[in-house]
């Protein structure tokens, strides 16, 4: 079964030979690999070059204008010709039995559309900073785990290619949140989704240079504002997915984006979460409604409300 590997590249040529290794060390697996880079100024191409010259492999390299990751993984896809897709960021790598042990899974789940994987990331100094590792009955929580920013990793993923036969693309007008705005449209299609549990996928986080980077405030209004379509998406279509973690999750965000856009915080603050969740002090105020949360976060919340509740109750 053939695997398209599709790298976007921008600046990347000190890592790029190590990504590439990682690529054609994949064991007994039929892979095509898809270079696009995206209007690098540094050596990026001619490392490229040199590295599948010396090396003897092949690969489509693909050169573009400066147009950012997500033009550049739907470029990469225009060409693909995979049964199923590997993006595959330049500055992470994979581990050599990643795929194939992905597609075996595939393969004994009946080809299903999204493979989940495991993954660590690494710090500029090497450290682990995170280590996801999910099981099969974590297909139970997609919502909320797609809520709380925790389905998986683009490049620790695989996509079946009917995912973009179907018109599913990256968003190339996001600065930030591309990856799991991507993940909600596929999510909407109702897929079937299964779990690695083997950590395949290195991801290293530079601390600049990304190709996606923005400022704090336009990147937290990004984060928030998927949350809200992800919010009235389900109130729309599936709100029995609607569940307390689920706002549990909507609460983390807010508190999050407040300090960078409280209006935008409180405006979804007013029109998404559930009277039911809001402490029943009659004189206070959408400012203080936020303020609690972000204080206390959503379970203390709860507490409090019920003994305001019971505070108001006495008192009249």
């Amino acid at each position: 079964m053939l695997v398209s590997v599709i790298v976007p590249c921008y600046n990347v040529a000190l890592y790029i030979e190590r990504c590439l290794s990682s690529i054609y060390a994949q064991s007994a697996q039929e892979i095509e690999v898809i270079l696009v880079d995206d209007g690098s100024t540094d050596h990026t191409v001619e490392r490229i070059r040199h590295y599948l010259k010396t090396n003897d492999k092949k690969a489509l390299l693909i050169e573009q204008e400066n147009k950012g990751a997500c033009a550049a993984r739907n470029r990469g896809l225009l060409e693909a010709k995979g049964e199923y897709i590997q993006f595959l960021d330049a500055d992470d790598w994979i581990k050599p039995g990643k795929i194939k042990a992905q597609i075996e899974l595939a393969k004994r789940q009946n080809l299903p559309d999204l493979i989940v994987g495991s993954y660590i990331s690494l710090n500029a100094k090497g450290e682990k900073v995170v280590q996801k590792n999910y099981t099969q009955n974590d297909s139970n929580h997609l919502w909320e785990m797609l809520m709380s920013t925790n389905l998986g990793n683009t490049c620790s993923n695989l996509f079946h290619s009917r995912l973009f036969d179907e018109g599913i693309r990256w968003n190339e007008n996001l600065s930030s949140s591309q990856e799991y705005n991507l993940m909600f449209d596929i999510l909407k299609r109702i897929p079937v989704v299964i779990f690695d549990s083997k950590v395949g996928t290195i991801i290293e986080i530079r601390d600049s240079g990304s190709i996606s980077s923005t400022n704090l405030e336009k990147k937290w209004s990004n984060y928030i504002d998927l949350r809200k379509r992800i919010v009235e998406y389900l109130k729309m279509h599936q709100p029995y997915d609607l569940t307390d973690k689920l706002y549990q999750s909507l609460f983390d965000a807010l508190r999050i984006v407040y300090p960078y856009n409280s209006e935008m915080a409180n405006t979804i603050y007013q029109e998404l979460i559930p009277r039911k969740f809001i402490p029943a002090v009659s004189n206070t105020s959408s400012k203080g409604y936020i303020l609690i949360f972000r204080i206390f976060g959503f379970k203390i919340t709860q507490s409090l409300k019920l003994i305001f509740s019971a505070l108001f109750r006495k008192n009249n």
